[in-house]
């Protein structure tokens, strides 16, 4: 069993993108002007974007939250959701460049892989690691300061430190099971 199998939760979501090709990951890079760190790619050729089974980030206290950060979605490459696509009123700007202005960081630089009302994850390549982008959490107050919090760890390290939301888990293991009547079991929409 490859280690990101357990990862993602078995269910069709809004975020799920198409199987991850070379194609498409040459096309991402070229679209977003940056090359996207290996591990990242090795996650979405096993599930490309979804609803995050292993969503709690324990390691960083931030003020502003509980002791973790909760991280629901992850975004894929390519389709109507992955992080290059194009915004439907718009089909210059891709998704990730948008949030990144909601977000209010630098489009440039940044790429949003994750975006939960006021939060988000990004990899930033102003920063690097190496010949990697930092790993950045963005929280956006009720002022007009952003906040960042650079988690001090690679992208695959972040990933494998992930652990299961105990109180959501017993409510995904249910519908896992049993799968609606259409054979699409449950739909997860989304509002970005």
């Amino acid at each position: 069993m490859n280690k990101y199998e357990s990862l993602f939760y078995n269910i069709e979501t809004a975020w799920d993108c198409p199987p991850l090709t070379n194609e498409a990951i040459v096309l991402a890079e070229q679209r977003l002007g940056h090359p996207l760190p290996a591990a990242y790619l090795d996650v979405l050729r096993v599930h490309n974007g979804g609803y995050l089974r292993r969503s709690i980030y324990p390691k960083r206290y931030l003020p502003y939250l509980h002791n973790y950060l909760h991280l629901p979605v992850l975004y894929g490459i390519g389709g109507e959701e992955g992080i290059d696509s194009n915004l439907t009123w718009h089909e210059d700007i891709p998704r990730c460049k948008y949030l990144a202005t909601q977000l209010g960081v630098d489009p440039i630089h940044v790429v949003v892989i994750s975006r939960f009302g006021r939060f988000g994850l990004v990899l930033d390549y102003s920063k690097l690691r190496g010949s990697e982008p930092s790993l950045c959490f963005v929280y956006v107050g009720n002022s007009p300061e952003v906040n960042l919090e650079y988690i001090d760890e690679s992208f695959a390290s972040f990933i494998d430190s992930l652990e299961v939301d105990s109180e959501i888990e017993c409510q995904f293991e249910s519908i896992e099971q049993s799968p609606s009547e259409n054979g699409g079991g449950l739909q997860l929409m989304h509002t970005d």
